[in-house]
């Protein structure tokens, strides 16, 4: 939980991390902040600024999952909201035809595992939605939640390609251009 009231103003560098996991982040890209309906947030462009917290053993993400956001979509935007490493742990994508979800490891002839889980009609450009991603890495299954309500519940494919897999990469928030 990354909590802009206390110690980031904004400017670039360190975001702290108020859940007590010690994995502050770094803002980049000119990120700023901005006030609005739930007080002091991070301010996206969309394009080009992110927050990056560094890979450590609390942020090992290929089990049981749940990535819980806020997103206010202005325009079709393509790229990567959400990522440790899309390709291994999990990813969250929006493109022009909906939001993705999306884990396992792009080998050498093979691909990862990717979810259409909410088509571009089920949120309104300059509206808040909420949206949660629920991964029980046990059965197999991830669940999309819009605005608390339960959604679409799908099965992943078994097989070394479909896993998802412990990276060392980074958490991304935001795009990256």
């Amino acid at each position: 939980r990354f909590n802009e009231t206390n110690g980031w103003n904004g400017t670039e560098g360190e975001v702290v991390d108020s859940s007590g996991n010690e994995s502050p982040g770094t803002a980049l890209g000119g990120l700023t902040t901005s006030t609005n309906l739930f007080g002091l947030h991070a301010d996206f462009s969309g394009v080009d600024n992110w927050i990056e917290a560094p890979s450590s053993s609390n942020l090992q993400m290929a089990g049981d999952l749940t990535v819980s956001f806020w997103m206010k979509p202005t325009t079709n935007l393509t790229g990567t909201l959400i990522e440790k490493s899309t390709n291994g742990e999990f990813g969250v994508c929006l493109n022009t035809t909906g939001l993705y979800f999306q884990h396992g490891a792009a080998t050498s002839g093979g691909n990862n595992w990717s979810w259409s889980a909410m088509p571009s009609g089920q949120w309104t450009a300059g509206q808040w939605v909420h949206v949660a991603f629920v991964r029980d890495a046990a059965s197999r299954t991830v669940r999309v939640y819009r605005n608390g309500v339960p959604g679409s519940l799908v099965t992943y494919t078994a097989g070394i390609t479909y896993e998802p897999i412990a990276t060392t990469n980074a958490l991304r928030l935001g795009m990256e251009s």
